[in-house]
């Protein structure tokens, strides 16, 4: 893991286990942020994200409308 990358995952409140992340440590507030915040989701175990149609490269960059 590239070190940048594991610095801004702790300074976001992740808790490591080596590269890995274990968990953003309370389980209540990241429930509560999944409803109307920013979620960081570990996809690591699905391997590859797939994204098809015209519009795929803006809502990529968060710009679909």
């Amino acid at each position: 893991m590239k070190l940048d990358w594991k610095n801004f995952l702790v300074d976001a409140g992740a808790e490591m286990d080596g590269d890995s992340v274990r968990d953003f440590g309370n389980p209540a507030r990241e429930a509560r942020a999944a409803l109307g915040g920013t979620v960081f989701a570990n996809l690591g175990f699905m391997g590859v994200i797939a994204v098809h149609g015209a519009d795929s490269a803006a809502w990529m960059r968060g710009r679909a409308s």
